[in-house]
């Protein structure tokens, strides 16, 4: 409950996030698309590449903190994909993270692939009965690195 009460909240992105969203983008998120592109390619390339994924932002104290992509699987679940803006503090990660999962869960059960640098944070929040650890695929990130899968709990 406390996590729930920090503050922040999240929506559907629009256009007014575009210079946001390019900022972090050009301080080194998104790290699968190529450098160095102006604002108007990064924002078609991004488009692009979230075809049939509803975007949402996290906003904090103000300023965007985060982009996420849900990507439907089936009607009853949903793909995870996070991308963290540079300037968001652990415990804005940790809030957000909570919000979006305790609002989307009574929606649709979402998968959430994880590499090893952000599983601390999705193990907490199976702490607080949001996700739940399901296992771990070995080789499924670039490089040979595993990725850890969790779930979470639906709620009606």
């Amino acid at each position: 409950e406390r996590l729930l009460k920090r503050g922040g909240y999240y929506r559907l992105v629009e256009e007014r996030d575009a210079r946001w969203i390019y900022a972090a983008y050009k301080k080194g998120a998104f790290e699968p698309i190529e450098r160095d592109l102006d604002p108007q390619a990064f924002l078609a390339e991004l488009v692009q590449r979230s075809i049939g994924a509803k975007m949402h932002i996290a906003i904090s104290n103000e300023r965007p903190i985060c982009l996420s992509f849900l990507i439907p699987i089936n009607p009853n679940l949903t793909d995870l994909h996070a991308v963290w803006f540079p300037w968001a503090t652990p415990r804005e990660v940790m809030s957000a993270t909570a919000r979006f999962l305790n609002d989307q869960r009574h929606e649709t059960s979402i998968l959430i692939t994880s590499e090893d640098k952000t599983r601390a944070n999705f193990i907490h929040m199976c702490k607080y009965g949001l996700l739940r650890l399901v296992g771990k695929v070995e080789n499924y990130f670039e490089g040979e690195r595993p990725a850890h899968v969790f779930q979470s709990v639906r709620r009606k």
